[in-house]
């Protein structure tokens, strides 16, 4: 069986205090300052963790990676977003519930694994577009019009353009959300980090989370 840890990004102390991960009791290694969060070594379920602080308003845009440990696969690792009652329990991606929404890698075999949108315990649609060790995923979050989008390596899935509001993953989001995260393996510690700063092109009228 395959493990998944799963995080949200916070702000930690409101603001006050830095950022970070969250792993809000679950078994999740966080690290590298509160930016990675990384599967036990003997770890077999999946754990998600959010960032600390979410937003109700505006326009964020953020980047992450996935490292790969050994002879792990990027299948089950995920990535999006939730609200503070998405379930971190062990077994869960993003999206596992109906308070995450995420991107999903399914399938073993290098260039025939696809990005799947996943909500409430199900897979919404193929977006074909996968990712892997080294990859940089993106998430464009537009809680001014309720839509968040997925993108890996500078282009997005489901041809998505933030700016025009058009091929985005998800709509009707409401509330606070945050960025989340879920890492997947069987022993080795696969991580996902926050980057601190932007790789790809920030969609005009967004502002960088990390």
């Amino acid at each position: 069986m395959t493990a998944i840890v799963q995080a949200l990004f916070m702000d930690v102390g409101g603001g006050a205090g830095g950022t970070g991960w969250v792993a809000n009791g679950n078994a999740a290694v966080i690290s590298n300052g509160a930016l990675t969060v990384s599967m036990p070594n003997s770890a077999n379920a999946s754990l998600p963790v959010l960032w600390y602080s979410g937003t109700s308003s505006a326009k964020w845009y953020w980047e992450m990676q996935l490292a790969i440990v050994g002879s792990e696969t990027e299948e089950f690792d995920s990535f999006g977003i939730g609200n503070s009652s998405m379930t971190v329990a062990s077994g869960h991606p993003v999206g596992g519930d109906a308070n995450g929404w995420g991107y999903e890698m399914q399938g073993f075999a290098p260039g025939a694994a696809h990005g799947y949108g996943v909500h409430n315990a199900s897979f919404t649609s193929d977006y074909t577009l996968g990712f892997g060790n080294g990859s940089i995923v993106m998430v464009a979050l537009d809680m001014v019009n309720g839509k968040v989008y997925f993108g890996v390596g500078g282009t997005w899935a489901n041809s998505g353009n933030p700016v025009a509001g058009t091929g985005y993953i998800y709509s009707g989001l409401s509330g606070t959300l945050y960025p989340a995260a879920a890492v997947a393996s069987n022993t080795s510690q696969n991580s996902w980090t926050m980057q601190t700063s932007n790789t790809y092109t920030i969609p005009s009228g967004f502002s960088y989370i990390g």
